[in-house]
């Protein structure tokens, strides 16, 4: 066999392995970048929910858009609940439970021509009981009257 006979060979090998190559690391990308916005999307999730149960003003736009620079495919909105109890029997219940919802849905425009990775679709939802105790708050003035009434009931006796 001659020397430039080899050289031969493995320019075919290459031409054979670089399309399995191409499309090993277009799948790694697909598997961390959907990692990534998993993560993503579950932090969003839990920000809007403890956001929405604190009555504070929401970032849903900019959450929205710190998941996916420069696309639409983000979505991140909250819901409020049924009451609950954090506290003992004698306390009242509480305003209740805050739910945060993030979905993404995103094409693969990167790897369109190695692959025919389908579209990720994708939902984290996240519950808390987080509640602002304050003044305008139903829970707020709850507390309040109890604790009230606790320290009336003291002075009493």
């Amino acid at each position: 066999m001659k020397p430039h006979d080899a050289r031969g060979q493995s320019l075919v090998e290459l031409a054979a392995a670089l399309p399995i190559i191409l499309a090993m690391f277009a799948g790694f990308y697909v598997a961390c970048r959907t990692g990534f916005l998993a993560s993503g999307a579950h932090s969003a999730a839990q920000t809007e929910a403890l956001r929405a149960g604190r009555r504070m003003p929401g970032i849903e736009k900019q959450l929205s858009a710190a998941l996916l620079p420069g696309e639409s495919g983000a979505s991140i909105r909250s819901e409020s609940g049924r009451s609950t109890r954090l506290l003992p029997a004698p306390f009242p219940s509480l305003a209740g439970r805050s739910s945060g919802i993030a979905s993404v849905d995103k094409e693969w425009r990167e790897t369109r021509e190695l692959g025919g990775f389908s579209p990720l679709a994708l939902v984290s939802r996240t519950d808390v009981s987080a509640d602002c105790w304050n003044m305008s708050s139903g829970s707020g003035k709850n507390i309040r009257r109890m604790i009230r009434a606790r320290i009336a009931m003291g002075a009493i006796q």
